[in-house]
């Protein structure tokens, strides 16, 4: 073959040894030195391309697409800063543990440190954020193909294993970057990878789990807490250990279960409880069961802390848990394996915690308050969207939900769906960094993975930060239902100390933008909605799932009402008699 081909080979070997992976779903940011890499997707049937524009909205939408599947995506950009537009959701990938691939066209050599146009200095771009990084070498008939097959390979196991996150493959290349008159001959694609990589089994010492099955018996009052699972397997497992048991079970928001009616002793409001004074409840739990990711819930984090009460934390991705360096026994296990083996050995006549009843009685008293704010008539509130939406969003749906002040509402406020009694909402969001940015795409990219209408729930300022994703909607297979709280700025500064400086809260923190959002849905061409009451937004939420396509759901708040509103609240659980 001539040289003049060598790079088109290569990028098809580098495509095809993907597929042999499994790994098919690919974004693709436009630019020159990529342009053999490109071709090779063009003519690849089995790959799935998605063309977004902007390097960053990609990133994201990959990320988004990578949370709902559990399986990389892949991102192919051109040389220069067209890889440092995804460095925001490298970050978020390496801190949530979701397997990314990317795969960078670079200059060659020759250019490098030449002030060359369009060359910068790509070999280990982003430093401590990737699981794995290698350069290959410009395409050259002296170098064996074998190279490319196994570095591909590597790439994608590192992805997932051990330790789930972004890894990077940098790509040189010469011109002439491909030549369209010669015929290449490309091996055709294989069905099995170069390099087998057998997944790691992750198993309990047979002596440590009937320690910690003994603890979990002889508990007195036992409390489960369920963070982030991020399969149906791993969340039917829990469930299924939660309600043998027999404990009280704190679900956070990204188990999934929140809005699973199915699960007995669920003591809801707890982060509502942990600010209050009957936070003192939490001093009946002697054992704590802590099983999945990180919680949304700071405070009942702290709280579990300052309570010193023994703590057994399982998880599978080696990810230190623990920011309150809270005493615990730590296991690192498969968490299908183990809820399995302790629920094998948890007799059928456990007997039930003594503290459950009371619990209920407090927890219904609390849905009653919250209950009171959702009065159809009343005015819309960013309380009631969160109660209004958990209860009437659809089963063969998915929920997203924004940083700030959205997801937190979302987790003490959200309750059992009227709609889901079997199965689970996929609910995703951006906690591993927890940054306001890209959320519309990552939402896009979630919806695009899991094949199915998302809900999307976000803060003025985040949509704003991201709102040219918007044009990712234009394709139909996309649909997300976006409710848009428009409370004029960031909500989360009213509820920290700088709220009491007035002269430059407003200015410098809550930034308020002074916009409405009929506008931006006009210009992506969107259907829009601004809902005034709780009715009215009943009746627009159910609309918008139920047609074909996108649309944006704007409700305007006040920053100031809304943090009245909470502090009503919890004022109203202090108060109450148990």
């Amino acid at each position: 073959m001539s040289n003049k081909n060598l790079n088109y080979e290569w990028s098809s070997i580098i495509v095809d040894e993907l597929i042999a992976n499994g790994v098919d779903f690919f974004c693709i940011s436009p630019g020159s030195r990529s342009t053999s890499l490109v071709t090779a997707l063009a003519y690849n049937k089995p790959a799935k391309k998605t063309l977004i524009l902007d390097e960053r909205s990609a990133a994201f939408h990959a990320l988004g697409y990578a949370k709902a599947t559990n399986k990389p995506a892949v991102l192919i950009c051109t040389s220069g800063t067209a890889l440092a537009n995804y460095y925001p959701a490298i970050i978020e990938a390496s801190h949530s543990n979701i397997p990314l691939l990317i795969i960078s066209s670079d200059r060659p050599p020759e250019l490098q440190d030449t002030g060359a146009n369009q060359t910068i200095n790509q070999s280990h771009f982003y430093s401590n954020y990737v699981r794995f990084e290698f350069s290959l070498p410009c395409p050259s008939t002296d170098i064996s193909t074998n190279i490319i097959r196994s570095k591909i390979d590597q790439a994608v196991f590192n992805a997932n294993y051990p330790k789930a996150g972004p890894v990077h493959i940098n790509c040189m290349f010469r011109k002439p970057l491909i030549d369209y008159t010669e015929k290449a001959d490309i091996d055709p694609s294989k069905k099995s990878p170069f390099i087998s990589y057998t997944q790691p089994i992750i198993s309990l010492d047979k002596n440590i789990l009937l320690n910690i099955t003994n603890k979990i018996n002889s508990a007195k009052n036992g409390l489960l807490i369920i963070g982030e699972l991020k399969t149906d397997s791993e969340k039917e497992v829990v469930k299924n250990l939660a309600n043998k048991l027999g404990w009280s079970v704190v679900t956070d928001v990204l188990s999934g279960l929140s809005l699973d009616s199915n699960i007995d002793n669920r003591l809801s409001f707890s982060e509502l409880i942990s600010e209050s004074n009957k936070a003192s409840i939490f001093n009946n739990f002697s054992t704590v069961l802590y099983i999945g990711g990180k919680l949304v819930s700071t405070k009942l984090e702290q709280y579990l802390h300052y309570r010193k009460c023994e703590t057994i934390m399982v998880s599978d991705n080696f990810s230190i848990n623990n920011p309150n360096h809270t005493p615990s026994i730590k296991i690192e296990s498969n968490i299908i394996e183990f809820c399995n083996n302790l629920q094998n050995n948890i007799p059928e006549n456990k007997k039930k915690n003594s503290n459950n009843e009371s619990l209920t009685i407090l927890k219904d008293k609390i849905d009653n308050i919250v209950n009171s704010l959702c009065n159809e008539k009343n005015k819309i509130s960013e309380i009631s969207v969160a109660k209004l939406v958990s209860k009437h969003i659809k089963t063969n749906s998915g929920l997203f939900l924004g940083n700030s002040m959205p997801i937190r509402y979302m987790n003490n406020f959200g309750t059992n769906s009227n709609n889901v009694r079997n199965g689970f909402i996929p609910t995703g969001s951006n906690r591993g960094a927890s940054g306001i940015d890209g959320i519309i795409s990552t939402a896009s990219g979630f919806a695009k993975g899991l094949n199915k209408k998302v809900t999307l729930v976000i803060g003025d300022l985040s949509f704003i930060h991201d709102m040219s994703s918007l044009s990712i909607l234009e394709n139909q297979s996309i649909e997300l239902t976006i409710i848009a709280i428009n409370n004029n700025g960031g909500g989360m500064f009213s509820f920290l100390p700088i709220s009491k400086k007035n002269d430059i809260c407003d200015k410098y923190f809550a930034t308020p933008q002074n916009k409405s959002f009929d506008s931006i849905a006009d210009i992506f061409g969107l259907k829009y909605y601004n809902p005034s009451t709780n009715k009215d937004f009943i009746g627009t939420y159910i609309k918008c799932q139920n047609k074909i396509g996108s649309s944006i759901i704007e409700i305007k708040t006040n920053r100031k009402n809304s943090l009245i509103e909470y502090k009503q609240i919890v004022n109203a659980i202090n108060n109450l008699e148990l």
